[in-house]
């Protein structure tokens, strides 16, 4: 049942869904393994890294180019669309996103495979589907209802949703600035 807020809500996360979708389609190919922020190895969460089942990289090459994949264009944007998809779904708990993205991809220092712009492409257009549908479909009650197994702890579904549209936001608008520094417009 559509309310007010949740049509709000909706048109929020598809003006940010699409906004991330255009800055895929503006990234030049040359950028798209560039690091949007520099990466420390003091990060906690970027330093050894690892594939996504938990195996150091072994080879030193290999390592570094995975340990700057970690602030990557590509990798920016993959983290935004997983967090979305997770963030859309009433429960963490069963998440799992469409292939080829794994349930791990965000797991501590994990860096997965580089995704194609057609890849993070279809993965904006799930989000976009997912949105419509789940915000559509919400109620005042479901809304109401406690996120048990979320990122930021027990939230209220309604917080983990408007959370969720801050980071994506905050993600599509830093690519954006991004491209814009690097003289893309």
């Amino acid at each position: 049942m559509t309310t007010t807020w949740t049509a709000a809500l909706a048109a929020g996360y598809r003006g940010a869904l699409d906004d991330l979708a255009a800055v895929l389609r503006d990234g030049p190919d040359e950028l798209w393994e560039a690091c949007v922020m520099e990466p420390r190895k003091t990060d906690p969460w970027a330093w050894p890294p690892t594939d996504p089942d938990g195996r150091p990289f072994d080879d030193p090459e290999v390592r570094e180019r995975k340990f700057r994949a970690m602030t990557a264009f590509w990798r920016m944007a993959s983290h935004a669309l997983f967090f979305t998809d997770v963030d859309l779904s009433p429960s963490a708990v069963g998440w799992a996103p469409p292939a080829p993205f794994s349930p791990h991809d965000e797991d501590g220092y994990v860096v997965p495979p580089t995704y194609s712009r057609d890849q993070l492409l279809g993965y904006q257009a799930h989000c976009r589907d997912k949105a419509e549908r789940e915000l559509a479909a919400l109620t005042d009650e479901g809304a109401g209802q406690l996120v048990e197994e979320h990122r930021n702890g027990v939230k209220q579904r309604a917080e983990v949703l408007v959370l969720g549209l801050r980071h994506l936001t905050g993600h599509a608008s830093e690519l954006r600035t991004f491209l814009a520094i690097q003289g893309v417009r």
